[in-house]
């Protein structure tokens, strides 16, 4: 692995991450706005009818928004996980564990037993 290489590996892997998630942040703004605006319907209806209004479609109405909601926050309940993140230097912190790793592998008590289990 080429230090430069992780490099530009881990930059794209953020600029799509972080695309990625900004869409699905977009969705998941929107359907919460859209569960607001069902519960306002909601509201609305009930707050009508305890007010003497009554309709022949608003039964209809009423269960099918309450449907609409529960539909809503089932989505917004199993929203994906986001996903991992790399860390900005890993190609450093790659290149420093192998400098590490060569560093104890050559030290005199370790380089007969190391060779042994390579």
């Amino acid at each position: 692995m080429q230090p430069e290489l992780v490099k530009e590996f881990v930059a794209e892997y953020h600029r799509e991450l972080n695309r990625l998630n900004a869409t699905r942040d977009g969705a998941h703004a929107q359907r919460k706005d859209e569960l607001a605006r069902v519960e306002r319907q909601i509201r609305a209806i009930i707050d009508a009818i305890k007010d003497g209004m009554r309709t022949a479609g608003m039964k209809e109405e009423l269960i099918a928004l309450v449907a609409h909601k529960e539909q809503i926050a089932a989505e917004l309940s199993h929203a994906p996980a986001p996903a991992p993140r790399l860390h900005p230097r890993l190609a450093d912190l790659y290149q420093e564990k192998v400098a590490n790793l060569q560093a104890e592998l050559n030290r005199a008590a370790l380089s007969a037993e190391a060779a042994e289990e390579i």
